[in-house]
């Protein structure tokens, strides 16, 4: 199961059992057929109104900069910080927002066309792109989804499927109590803040701003001067960002895909908004959030111990 969901979000390569996101990037404009994973990943994405989707030029040029070996080489891809590579996110942002530049039209049957203005198609030529569409941090919510709720239908209920960017499902639908580990970033130092308890999850998403082992380098930068560069784009204006440095979001009722959806909205943001995590509670997401030593949470039938106190750091 993980082995076929990985093909069907690959834009690397094509498959002859699966029509993928490449075979659906090397055939623009015309209507293909896909499978029910890869169809309801494009309406989910579709109804929640995000273009992340469409920003597969602007994923890629971040990759060069988390695949950097020094500051130097790492600027001079990072649209943040080059004047150049800032010109061509702009343009691609400009089609990328632009729903009749480019548009996956969901079609009966579970049939989909990738729409390319003509002059899209000139600017993807030109630059060579063979990437348009690409569901970058949000694939692997889709892809433990599926494999989670296969497993279930199969009957294998005892533990849990997880992705190394942040995505749990718990198979196990019983009243058991699952400890979290809450994490926090004060200036350059990760810290184990705190553990939580808590019960009857279905989904837990947890994302932040920096690196936490070595597979991270796939999607993050982390530059000398205690700075990141993350996978978290903004479709407003191709930048990385981050309102918190960590988050963890959880639901009995939601999926990991619905959650990452919902989230999108509070951490791809300049400034971290509270109101938005209410308005998750009130749709069945609650939250656990850091922010100078504190650690915050919305679920009243969390359990927070263990607060970090060492070395002059005290967490409440």
């Amino acid at each position: 199961a993980l082995e076929r969901a990985y093909k069907i979000f690959d834009i690397y390569a094509t498959y002859d059992d699966v029509v993928n996101l490449k075979y659906i990037n090397s055939h623009l404009n015309e209507t293909v057929s896909v499978g029910n994973l890869l169809y309801e990943a494009f309406e989910s994405v579709e109804q929640s109104g995000s273009r992340m989707i469409y920003l597969g030029p602007v994923y890629a040029e971040y990759r060069n900069v988390y695949g950097s070996s020094d500051d130097t080489n790492a600027a001079i891809c990072d649209p943040t910080k080059n004047e150049n590579s800032a010109e061509y996110v702009g343009q691609v942002l400009g089609f990328a927002n632009d729903p009749e530049a480019v548009s996956i039209e969901l079609l009966e049957n579970n049939k989909i066309r990738l729409n390319v203005s003509d002059e899209y198609l000139a600017f993807i030529e030109e630059y060579q792109i063979d990437c348009c569409i690409d569901f970058s941090w949000i694939a692997n919510a889709f892809i433990v989804d599926h494999v989670a709720d296969l497993l279930i239908s199969k009957g294998y209920t005892h533990g849990n499927i997880s992705s190394y960017d942040g995505y749990i499902r718990y198979l196990d639908k019983n009243d058991n109590t699952y400890t979290l580990d809450i994490y926090d970033l004060e200036g350059t130092t990760v810290y184990p803040a705190a553990l939580a308890e808590c019960k009857n999850i279905s989904a837990m998403v947890f994302w932040r701003k920096y690196p936490l082992n070595e597979i991270d380098s796939t999607c993050y930068y982390s530059y000398s001067d205690g700075s990141f560069a993350n996978r978290y784009i903004d479709t407003a204006d191709g930048a990385y960002k981050a309102a918190i440095a960590n988050i963890l979001s959880y639901s009995a009722s939601k999926r990991c895909a619905d959650i990452a959806l919902a989230l999108a909205d509070v951490v791809i943001a300049e400034e971290f908004d509270e109101a938005e995590i209410m308005q998750m509670k009130n749709d069945e997401i609650c939250s656990v959030w850091t922010y100078n030593c504190v650690v915050n949470y919305n679920d009243a039938k969390l359990n927070v111990n263990n607060l970090y106190d060492l070395n002059g750091i005290t967490y409440t």
